[in-house]
C-alpha cells in the first residue's frame, strides 16, 4: 500500500464518525498537502475493495473504519450515521429473505433512515416556538 492510501486509511480510522469523502480529504491533507480529491476517491474505493474500510451507502457516501458486517441508521435531517447494535436476528431474517429470492453471497449491510435525538429535540423545540409565536399574534 502506498503512502497516499496509508494516509487515507489513517484519516478514516482517526475520524471514526462515518466520514464523507470531503471530511476524509480534509483530514488527509493535514499529512499530505499535495493529495488531490480524485486520489482520495480512488484510494477510498481501493481500500473498500480490499476490505480495509466499508462503504456506507448514504447520500453523500460515507465510509466506516469497522469492516465487520453491521447495519447503520441515518438521520434524515442532519445526516448523522450511527452503527446499530444487537440486530443480528433482524439481519439474519433479511439475509434469509434475500436467499429465498434467489440471491447468494448476501451480506447484511442495512441502512435505516430515521430522525436522531438531537434533530427530534430541535424539531419539537421549533414547533413549540412557532406555537408560542402564533399565540402571541392571536392575542392569546
Amino acid at each position: 500500500m502506498n503512502r497516499q492510501k496509508t494516509a487515507i486509511l489513517q484519516a478514516v480510522r482517526k475520524l471514526r464518525s462515518h466520514p464523507t469523502v470531503d471530511e476524509i480529504f480534509a483530514e488527509t491533507r493535514r499529512s499530505l498537502n499535495s493529495i488531490s480529491l480524485a486520489t482520495v476517491y480512488r484510494g477510498l474505493e481501493w481500500l473498500a475493495e480490499q476490505g480495509l474500510i466499508m462503504r456506507v451507502d448514504t447520500r453523500p457516501r460515507r465510509y466506516d473504519h469497522q469492516t465487520r458486517p453491521h447495519s447503520h441508521v441515518v438521520c434524515r435531517y442532519c445526516g448523522r450515521v450511527e452503527d446499530l447494535r444487537d440486530v443480528s436476528g433482524a439481519e439474519a431474517a433479511l439475509v434469509e429473505a434475500a436467499r429465498r429470492a434467489g440471491y447468494s453471497e448476501v451480506q447484511p449491510f442495512v441502512v435505516l433512515s430515521g430522525v436522531c435525538r438531537a434533530c427530534r429535540y430541535a424539531h419539537v423545540r421549533q414547533a413549540d416556538l412557532s406555537a408560542e409565536e402564533g399565540r402571541g399574534h392571536d392575542g392569546g
